[in-house]
């Protein structure tokens, strides 16, 4: 049962107050509502048929905010509760407020509520729910709908417009549809309410959705967004190249990462966390009771055996299943995602190519004259005069914008038919899809694919040693010898060099899968103009559009082809809203055949034994009595909660038991140095320790002054550790690491960035894209897409929208600053030290890198410079990141130095060579200056 918060219990003490004084008082609105779902409330509200002065009358403390309307503040320490007398209220002063109040009773204060769920009493006394519009019933539709009229009720309240968005995304609802008819007829009355009203309903959808994005995008097709922030409304449609944002436009991103905020992958919350830890800590809190036997080993054995509990494991355990299934994971879900972890090959000619094994490659290969020369002849002239206009060097924004708009204009092109469209003929397109198919199932997995008049696009997956690079030489020389000797041509066909990407994750696979599939539709192309098909790479369906992380649990083989064939076996392509000639039944479309319905699990011999998985799992988990499990005193503890490891396992080194954890490694080497603390230790060891250790003084622990700070919950790492190295203390667990990697990028005084600062850092990030939109040169001379300078124009119109929206000034200058240098991230592997460490140590640095973390995700997902980051402050975590100058002005003034720029020109210069380790000292510092700046003659030294 949750425990009772005090502000409830001050709230039931006003009720029985009430009550006991003859007066009717229930608890009222969201609390009720919140009950309700098993959420914790925010605050509880009262209502009750007392008058305002008899409240008043009958508490020693009250505020009368809002007594007009019937509503005293009763305090009680801490605690502020409002208490209203049940009223209806009638016509409207301001769109907000009620031009004339008449107290009733609680049936008639019901019905002038907003929205049914929030229309609900509770008598806690008596224990009885009262509910006159129906809420009850919504709550278990999961619908949102306007008490009455819903017309009546946002003329009455403007405010309730936004606020039905607001409740539909943070509970996860629907809004029914006359109350969605509603709000989208009356948006506009929304501009009549007060900033501030507007801004902290705002926030709250924005900061409490567990899918944010998806409340943005309603805000926009409700009509509501063009009123709130209107400089959003052209993102909507503004397109970006697909091979770098297959996710859409540029609100599609924006959508797509405010959905990823929460998905709690942050640097902060500990990004080196390894999947078998991740593993462990969320089967332990579905299984608490094995808390302390625990293992990651005992976790695949009974999984494997209880396909069932996947659920309570998390998105790894599907990864840990098909790694000793390998046999199996394409009958489950052939997706794996990318690993950080994994050897990553890279080979970069003209084009970058990215390699791993077992990785699933979208692929673009295009015919060698897939472009016409009369276009390249314009742009080569469009290329001229800009490079005559521009500065030079270009910046690093420039040149990669330059890339991006070239890569989206080629597309333009390949989809419209420029070029020779060779493709384009039914015979030879036949041979290409035929290349394709061949080997589909021997060499590779083939999934989605389209011939283009003018190019491919295609998802394959390399199978039995096969490499993609070795994949695509054999469809483009078989091809292209088949294509010669029907056309009597002879020279190349395909262009030298193909575009290939890693699909990082589900989600991308199904962005991927529909853009191939759209492609025909999107470039407007004739029946058997082209071939649109689909191999045997293939997700189960249930998946479809989900992330990785929302159903990669499924693993047994059965239980998706069971699911996969009774709803998919017998549809018909036109079911499915085909097009005509964009399908083939029977020649390249391959269904799992009818005779494996039904298959028992004979047929999938990696289905363990249950009763001997659960005998695995009983002996690993230690639930016998303690002496008929052998355990020798002091190991074991009856009755406290703390089930430790038993002795045995004391001393066996990783080379015994090489798939032992970190937290065992960590445990090692902490008996090791302390033998009388033993018998409490376990991978609880924390937990066991520190009530035992934490009231020591600090300097019998050997901490030097403000290391430790003494009853703020900061326990920080002892001075004697300090210059230690990850290689001279091996054991060191991925948390310290990741501590030591945080702190040492958190200067003292600097504070972390707020919910709310990085949800309108992601929302007004690229805000600036439409108005810099314009399509110039790429790098190679041909024509893109380009938004140059956006990140500057981004941030200067998020400063005009934040301070409409009237956010706290500092709050608004950490968004604005990470957005003005939210493109720096693409150029970190460049930079010279002195200013990759400015930027690490800059005050908005952690919500920058957040900020690009996630611009990563809902984008390419190339999280190369994040890596890059994080391997970088790994590697100074011993070090600040901005050290204490060695040099300071008035050491300039001594020396002689008197004109102010030119103090900080040099004291810039002293602070890059100290941080790049130019010097070995103050000495040889100061040295360099006389020399370099030849200080005037009456030098003191």
């Amino acid at each position: 049962m949750r425990e009772i918060t005090r502000q409830k219990k001050s709230a039931l003490q006003i009720i029985k107050r009430l009550n006991e004084s003859g007066f009717t008082a229930y608890f009222a609105g969201g609390c009720v509502r919140d009950e309700i779902l098993g959420r914790e409330p925010k605050d509880y509200d009262v209502a009750t048929d007392a008058l305002p002065d008899e409240v008043e009358a009958l508490f020693p403390k009250t505020l009368a905010l809002g007594k007009a309307f019937g509503v005293i503040a009763v305090v009680d320490g801490k605690e502020i509760t409002e208490v209203a007398t049940f009223r209806k209220e009638s016509g409207t002063l301001d769109g907000r407020r009620p031009e004339t109040v008449v107290f009733c009773a609680a049936e008639e204060d019901a019905k002038r509520r907003d929205f049914t769920i929030n229309g609900m009493f509770q008598d806690p006394v008596a224990g009885k729910l009262m509910d006159f519009v129906g809420g009850q019933e919504d709550l278990r539709k999961n619908i949102v709908r306007a008490i009455g009229n819903p017309r009546e009720r946002f003329q009455e309240d403007h405010l309730r417009l936004l606020r039905a968005v607001r409740f539909a995304h943070t509970l996860g609802f629907d809004i029914e549809p006359g109350t969605e008819s509603a709000i989208r007829e009356m948006a506009g009355l929304i501009t009549k309410i007060s900033i501030e009203r507007i801004e902290q309903e705002f926030s709250r959808l924005l900061t409490e959705s567990p899918k944010p994005g998806d409340g943005l995008r309603q805000l926009a097709e409700l009509g509501l967004l063009r009123h709130i922030i209107p400089e959003m409304i052209p993102m909507i449609g503004q397109e970006q190249p697909p091979q770098f944002h297959p996710e859409g436009d540029v609100f599609e991103h924006t959508v797509l990462m405010l959905n990823l905020m929460n998905d709690g992958q942050t640097r902060k919350s500990a990004p080196h966390t390894t999947d078998a830890e991740q593993v462990e800590q969320t089967f332990l809190s579905a299984h608490p009771e094995d808390e302390h036997a625990a293992n990651p080993h005992v976790e695949q054995t009974f999984l494997s055996a209880h396909p069932e509990d996947a659920l309570a494991a998390n998105p790894h355990v599907e990864q840990t299943f098909l790694s000793a299934h390998s046999e199996d994971e394409h009958a489950a879900n052939p997706f794996r995602p990318m690993e950080e972890t994994e050897a990553l090959h890279r080979a970069h000619r003209r084009l970058p190519h990215w390699n791993q094994d077992s990785r699933i490659y979208f692929v673009t290969f295009r015919l060698a004259d897939s472009i016409a020369q009369e276009k390249l002849n314009h742009w080569k002239e469009e290329l001229d005069t800009w490079r005559a206009n521009q500065p030079e060097p270009g910046s690093a924004e420039t040149l990669n914008e330059q890339s991006l708009r070239y890569h989206e204009m080629q597309e333009e092109w390949l989809d419209k038919g420029h070029g020779s469209c060779l493709l384009q003929q039914p015979e030879v397109s036949g041979i290409v899809e035929q290349t394709l198919l061949h080997f589909d199932g021997d060499r590779y997995r083939l999934g989605d694919y389209v011939v283009m008049p003018n190019h491919v696009h295609l998802i394959v997956e390399p199978i039995n040693s096969y490499s993609l690079p070795q994949i695509m030489k054999s469809w483009k020389g078989f091809s292209a010898r088949e294509i010669n000797k029907l056309k009597e041509t002879k020279g190349s066909v395909w262009m030298d060099e193909s575009f290939d990407h890693i699909i990082r994750r589900e989600f991308f696979f199904h962005k991927f899968g529909d853009y191939i599939q759209e492609n025909p539709a999107k470039a407007h192309l004739k029946p058997k103009t082209y071939r649109l098909g689909n191999g045997i790479l293939e997700l189960p369906p249930s998946s479809a559009g989900q992330t990785g992380k929302s159903a990669p649990h499924t693993a047994d083989a059965e239980q998706v082809e069971q699911t996969f064939l009774p709803a998919h076996q017998k549809e018909n392509p036109a079911k499915a809203h085909l097009k005509p000639k964009t399908y083939r039944l029977g020649n390249g479309i391959l269904e799992l055949p009818s005779s494996s319905a039904g298959q028992t699990g004979k047929s999938a011999p990696h289905t363990t034994d249950a009763e001997q998985v659960e005998q695995t799992f009983l002996s690993a988990h230690q639930k016998e009595n303690p002496a008929k499990a052998h355990l020798k005193p002091k190991t074991y503890r009856l009755g406290n909660g703390i089930l430790e490891l038993p002795p045995s396992s004391a001393g066996q080194t990783g080379k015994s038991a090489p798939h032992t954890t970190d937290t065992e490694q960590v445990e090692q080497t902490f008996l090791s140095a302390h033998p009388e603390d033993e018998h409490a230790a376990n991978p609880h060891v924390e937990q066991t320790f520190l009530p035992a250790h934490q009231k020591e003084n600090p300097a019998k622990t050997h901490l030097k002054p403000k290391t430790y700070r003494l009853g703020n919950g900061i326990l920080e790492l002892p001075s004697s550790s300090a210059g230690q190295t990850r290689k001279s203390a091996p054991h060191t667990t991925d948390a310290e690491q990741v501590e030591q990697t945080f702190l040492s990028a958190h200067p003292k005084g600097k504070t972390a960035y707020s919910p709310r600062e990085l949800a309108y850092t992601l929302l007004l990030h690229d805000v600036g894209k439409p108005p810099t939109a314009s399509i110039g040169p790429g790098t190679d001379g041909q024509p893109r897409i380009r938004f140059d300078g956006h990140a500057t124009v981004s941030a200067e119109m998020a400063e005009i929208i934040l301070r409409r929206l009237k956010l706290p000034k500092k709050e608004l200058q950490h968004i604005v600053e990470a957005i003005r240098g939210h493109m720096r991230f693409m150029d970190v592997q460049k930079m010279r030290v002195s200013k990759l460490r400015k930027l690490i140590g800059a005050e908005t640095f952690d919500l920058e890198m957040e900020l690009h973390r996630l611009d990563c995700l809902g984008s390419h997902e190339m999280l190369d410079n994040y890596a890059f980051l994080n391997d970088y402050m790994e590697e100074m975590a011993n070090e600040p990141i901005l050290p204490e100058p060695w040099l300071r002005g008035h050491d300039l003034i001594a020396m002689g130095f008197t004109e102010g720029r030119l103090i900080g020109k040099i004291l810039k210069e002293a602070y890059d060579a100290q941080m790049e380790d130019r010097f070995e000292n103050r000495d040889q510092l100061l040295e360099w200056i006389k020399t370099s700046h030849q200080p005037p003659n009456h030098y003191l030294p």
